[in-house]
């Protein structure tokens, strides 16, 4: 015990004229998981270390030195770390891009959305999928289309089968079918999705973010699969929620750079920003996407898909 803090005490010393520094994709050595690698992690793992009864909330981010387990040798990688990197601005929240309405008559739409994100160095978007608007004259172009995004690091999620919205007791999601109709629903989307491109949806999100009980129910009895869901409106989802959301759309005008700003939370963990494609087009609002893209890449954000953020939340 003494000689392991003797060598905190080190560590500290240290590290007390190092820089602090943050950066998109580093995580280990964040122990205190606050954003940022500096001092305090150090503390915060000699603590742990020396069991001082101080918990750690992930584990596997004081694992510096990645041999699987946690020890004097991770405490000493750690100040090596900071030593080794220049200060930089601590990340921004974690931003899910929720594209909504993803089909056939408007995905060309979607794909100049997804261009100008690439172009700005994104890959991680959402695309909501509605699979009854799928079928058509130039489906298969479409699909291959749907599979590129795939290919290029998107992720495709259920957005229901007929896209039904009528309140909140008459939606496809939300009071318009019982139990049966449902998972009927469900399973139409997921089946027609994974036979056009082999891929698996893990994530849903209602018409009109409408859900219920009943549909809290059917989709935890019959599609464990599903694992994550946009909006649970406090319903008793077994599925990891993405509750907290950013609507930058003005009412159903479109994304604005102005409202955006009005209603970007600086302070967020994480947030959801839903948009629709189509509606940027239809209101020629290319510039004012970028312009908050921008932004939020200048506030340091860092862009997961729901899957990502799952993954990055559980360390899987």
């Amino acid at each position: 015990m003494k000689k392991l803090l003797s060598l905190l005490l080190c560590a500290i010393l240290l590290v007390s004229s190092l820089p602090a520094f943050a950066t998109e994709n580093v995580l280990l050595g964040d122990v205190t998981a606050d954003g940022v690698i500096d001092n305090k992690d150090v503390h915060k793992l000699g603590e742990y270390l020396a069991d001082y009864k101080n918990k750690i909330s992930d584990v596997t981010l004081a694992d510096v030195n990645q041999d699987g387990k946690i020890s004097s040798a991770d405490l000493l990688a750690l100040t090596k770390l900071i030593e080794n990197y220049a200060p930089t601005k601590k990340h921004g929240p974690i931003i899910i891009l929720k594209a909504d309405d993803l089909k056939l008559d408007s995905y060309k739409h979607a794909t100049k959305m997804y261009n100008i994100l690439k172009e700005e160095g994104i890959t991680s978007v959402s695309f909501g999928i509605i699979g009854k608007k799928c079928s058509g004259e130039g489906e298969d172009v479409f699909w291959e289309t749907v599979k590129g995004y795939i290919d290029s690091g998107a992720e495709i999620w259920h957005h229901g089968w007929e896209h039904k919205i009528d309140g909140d007791t008459n939606s496809e999601f939300s009071g318009a079918y019982d139990y049966a109709k449902m998972k009927e629903n469900v399973k139409l989307t997921l089946d027609l999705v994974e036979e056009k491109t082999g891929y698996k949806i893990t994530t849903i999100g209602a018409p009109g973010n409408k859900v219920n009980a009943e549909f809290a129910k059917m989709l935890n009895a019959e599609f464990p699969q599903i694992d994550k869901i946009f909006f649970s409106k406090n319903k008793n989802f077994n599925a990891f929620k993405l509750d907290s959301a950013i609507y930058p759309e003005s009412g159903t005008n479109g994304v604005t750079y102005e409202h955006f700003l009005s209603v970007y939370k600086p302070n967020a963990k994480y947030s959801v920003v839903q948009f629709h494609p189509h509606r940027l087009k239809a209101y020629d609002l290319w510039d004012e996407f970028r312009l908050m893209i921008r932004y939020l890449k200048e506030q340091n954000c860092i862009f997961m898909t729901p899957e990502e953020y799952k993954n990055y939340i559980y360390k899987k």
